[in-house]
Parts: C-alpha cells; sequence; structure tokens
C-alpha cells in the first residue's frame, strides 16, 4: 500500500508538472511520437514481409537442397540430376524450378485497347511444384506433370497478387491465351492466395509460373532462330563479291555460332519434402551419398573434393534476407536512438531550472532514490504518451510505407502482438535511459550551490 501511495504521489505531482510546462513536454512527446511511429511502422513492414507464413503445409518437412562446390558456393542442379534424384530417392519426393525467374513482357487480346502489361517474373518449376508443397488453386487449376512435358500445351498459373492487380480478380481469365516473351501460353489457375514460392530472392515479385520443360523448349527455339538468322546473314555476305575487313570477321563469327550452337544453360534449384516419419539428418545423408555419387560418374579432377549437401529450411531467412532487414531497420534504430538523446536533453534542460526544488526536497528530507524515483516517473509517463501517439501514427504510416516500397498486396502490415510489444520495450528503454541522464545530474550532494 505504501508503494502504491508513493507511485500515486510521484504521477499526480508529474502532471502538475507537465501542466506547468506545455513546451517541453509537447516536444518530447512529439520527437517520441515521430520516432517510435517511424520505427514501429518499419517494423511491422519487416516483420509482415520477413515472418509471414509462406503458404506451404507442413513447412517444418520442406527444405532447399544446397549443393555447395569446392569453395563452398551454391551451385545449381541439372535437370538429368533432378530426373535421376527423383527415381532413386526414398526420403523424399523432389521437385525443381529455375535457378533464377526471368522477367517477361505480359500481354493478352485486350493489349491493343489498354496497353501492354508491366515486366513481369515468372518462374518455370516442374509439374510437381504445386502438389508437393501441398499449394492449392484459388480458382481453375495448378500445373500438373502431364503440363511438363514436351509437346504439352503451354499451360500458365498466375499469382493471387498479380491476378487481383492486373484483372482485379475476373475469373474470366481462364483459358485466355496471354503471351510472355512473345511465347503463346493458356492460363489454367490461379495459385492460392498468400503463397511464397520458397528460395526467390528476386526484386521483382513471381507473377506467374510456367512448366519447367517448356523453359527448356523455348530457350531451344530461341537458339535454333538466332542460328536461322546467322544463316539468312551469311548468305547475304556470300552473295557478295568482294568483303571488307569487318565483314569477314563478322562472317568469321556467324560461322562458328551455327557450327557451334550456344548450349542451353540447364540451372535449377531443388526442394524436397520429407516421407512421413523421415529425419532432416536421414534425408541429408541419402542426398549427399547421391551428390558424391554424380561427382564421381562425372569424373572430377585431382584434389576435388566431393559436393557438401546442405538441407535448409525455408522458413529460415538467407543472407539477402538479414542483409535488407539491417539496412531497412538502422535508420530506424538511429531514429530512435536520436529522440531519446533529444528527450534526455529536454529533461536535462528541465531539471537545469529545478535545481532549487530538487534541492529544497533533499534538505527536507528526501533521499537521492526517492527524488531519482520521481525524475524516472516523470521521463516513464512522457514515454508512454509519446509511444501511445506513436503507434497510433505507426497505424497510418505502415500501409502508406509499404505502398511505397510496392509490397505485394495480400501483405497484412497491421501490427501483430510482437510489434506492440517491442514498441513497448523501445519506449520503455529510451524513457528509463533519459530519466537516468536527468537523474544523474540531480544526484549532487552540494545542497548549499543548489539552494
Amino acid at each position: 500500500a505504501r508503494i502504491l501511495s508513493g507511485f500515486t504521489t510521484d504521477v499526480v505531482f508529474a502532471g502538475r508538472l507537465f501542466k506547468r510546462q506545455p513546451g517541453i513536454v509537447g516536444m518530447t512527446v512529439t520527437g517520441l511520437a515521430v520516432a517510435i511511429g517511424v520505427s514501429t511502422a518499419v517494423l511491422t513492414l519487416v516483420n509482415a514481409a520477413a515472418f509471414r507464413a509462406s503458404g506451404i503445409k507442413d513447412e517444418d518437412r520442406v527444405f532447399r537442397v544446397l549443393l555447395a562446390d569446392e569453395g563452398m558456393r551454391e551451385t545449381p542442379w541439372s535437370y538429368p540430376d533432378y530426373q535421376e534424384i527423383c527415381r532413386r530417392a526414398t526420403s523424399v519426393d523432389v521437385v525443381a524450378s529455375a535457378w533464377g525467374a526471368g522477367e517477361a513482357s505480359f500481354r493478352d487480346r485486350d493489349d491493343v485497347h489498354r496497353g501492354t502489361l508491366p515486366r513481369i517474373s515468372v518462374m518455370p518449376v516442374t509439374g510437381n511444384y504445386f502438389p508437393v508443397l501441398g499449394i492449392h488453386a484459388a480458382v481453375g487449376r495448378l500445373l500438373t506433370p502431364e503440363d511438363d512435358t514436351p509437346g504439352a500445351p503451354r499451360a500458365l498459373v498466375l499469382a493471387y497478387v498479380f491476378w487481383q492487380e492486373q484483372f482485379g480478380g475476373d475469373t474470366s481469365i481462364l483459358g485466355r491465351t496471354v503471351w510472355v516473351a512473345d511465347s503463346a501460353f493458356t492460363v489454367v489457375g490461379v495459385a492460392a492466395r498468400g503463397f511464397e514460392p520458397p528460395g526467390h530472392g528476386g526484386a521483382i515479385p513471381i507473377s506467374a509460373w510456367m512448366p519447367l520443360a517448356v523453359n527448356v523448349e523455348t530457350a531451344r527455339e530461341a537458339r535454333d532462330s538466332q542460328v536461322r538468322i546467322a544463316k539468312s546473314e551469311m548468305a547475304v555476305l556470300a552473295r557478295k563479291v568482294r568483303l571488307s575487313p569487318a565483314e569477314k570477321a563478322r562472317l568469321d563469327v556467324l560461322t562458328a555460332e551455327v557450327a557451334t550452337p550456344r548450349p542451353i544453360v540447364d540451372q535449377n534449384r531443388l526442394l524436397v519434402r520429407t516421407k512421413p516419419g523421415v529425419a532432416r539428418d536421414q534425408a541429408e545423408a541419402e542426398l549427399t551419398s547421391f551428390a558424391a555419387a554424380l561427382a564421381a560418374r562425372r569424373g572430377p579432377s585431382a584434389g576435388e573434393r566431393p559436393p557438401i549437401v546442405r538441407l535448409q529450411s525455408v522458413g529460415a531467412l538467407d543472407t539477402s534476407d538479414l542483409w535488407l532487414i539491417g539496412l531497412v531497420t538502422t535508420p530506424a534504430i538511429l531514429l530512435v536512438v536520436l529522440a531519446g538523446a533529444n528527450v534526455a536533453n529536454l529533461l536535462l534542460a528541465s531539471a537545469a531550472g529545478r535545481w532549487r526544488e530538487i534541492g529544497t526536497r533533499r534538505a527536507l528530507g528526501a533521499s537521492r532514490a526517492r527524488v531519482t524515483r520521481q525524475l524516472l516517473t516523470e521521463s516513464v509517463l512522457l514515454g508512454c504518451l509519446g509511444g501511445a501517439a506513436g503507434l497510433v501514427l505507426s497505424l497510418w504510416l505502415a500501409p502508406g510505407l509499404a505502398a511505397l516500397v510496392h509490397l505485394p498486396a495480400d501483405i497484412d502490415v497491421s501490427p501483430n502482438l510482437a510489434v506492440y510489444l517491442c514498441a513497448t520495450a523501445v519506449t520503455l528503454v529510451v524513457a528509463t535511459a533519459a530519466g537516468m541522464a536527468s537523474a544523474r545530474h540531480s544526484g549532487r550532494d552540494d545542497l548549499t550551490s543548489e539552494l
């Protein structure tokens, strides 16, 4: 009861003091509100973007298969590697996606009226990609193994956000023919809302998925087209009686290109889902053995170590995510530190005019601890006012920042309990630190000079 009574007295006294110093109180609360509001909004975006659910069923059983070379750099898998591991693996189900999603233009039959849609990022995946990850369709159907065969009709699955933003959720998109990088595809479905493809580190969100076999087929068609163009240009040069040095050099280049066309780059990432009852270590051991067998079959050079396989949880943040989080949160942290320093300066300026009052209280018997408690109560109350105003401000800032950085529309940017707890902790730390700085300067033992 005595402690509660003393705390109530401190709060009442702090309220009277705030009433006498509205300018300092207003500046302190405003500074804290801006700093905490901005930092809370940034933290909300980081929390929503980096730690949101991927939409994958039983995510704890899904892993990225990282294949590292001798220099510990991640290396891609070839499509034949994927096919062989699918045949031989007994502990996991395997899916593959192209190493990097390709950017391409996107247009449909209505583009003559409304212009070409923005460039999009299309991820080629194997036909079992969605079934193994446990992803369902929001509309229509998803890719199947039958779509991922040479000569099959070219199917395309749209991402939910892209479907909403570009087509307004119109279901008539199903069955429509669209063109991606001058290749015709038929839209067969839309992936479930909230699905985030694991392992994609591109700056542009995934807008659609197409079969991996089509990707290889498209690359082969592009290569064949280049060869045809080279032959046509060679025929034009061959009809000339005399060639300039530049034309001779160009003819040599074209001859080499026709004789040895550039190889098709086949680089893929693998994801695996462990089968029921299979431990992560068991799956990793089987995949390591498989990679070693592949290396031995290819005849590695002398002294080269076999590749190393590691399984990484799809929920873990990679290096690029950590760098991005650090880049975004550092300015917010500096802003909070600066606001705390400004609050401490304001409280020190206020305390400088109260040295006579504090000296009188101490002369009348108040201990240093009692005076410190009073000053801490005042700073914590100021911090609570600034923190509350900052949280209200963050509710308005977070959607604006999300639109500014083009965060996907399906990401919920409303603060959750973790963000509120973090903002509260920051508020209390800043307020306590500022109050301690003020109390330190009020704890002098020379009462005569204070009076």
